[in-house]
């Protein structure tokens, strides 16, 4: 029985890679998060007593977009 090797498509140079070339994921663009304060989110166990805590919230960054591309292709935008 004959089976199709897995092969991908790079994002960036639009060429098709052979099989056994790994693929990298590159971020294209990220965004700004603001997470809120939460009251008691956090649940532990400390000397044999349930405890809560609170998480404080923050900022930080999330991926909107990111592609698949080949190695060389991978190395330049990182670059």
């Amino acid at each position: 029985m004959y089976r199709l090797e897995a092969m991908y498509k790079c994002e960036n140079c639009q060429t098709i890679v052979p099989h056994g070339i790994k693929s990298h994921r590159v971020t294209i663009e990220t965004r700004t998060k603001h997470y809120p304060f939460r009251h008691y989110a956090n649940e532990f166990k400390r000397e044999g007593k349930t405890k809560q805590s609170h998480d404080n919230g923050g900022v930080g960054q999330e991926i909107v977009r990111e592609i698949t591309v080949c190695p060389i292709c991978a190395e330049q935008l990182n670059g």
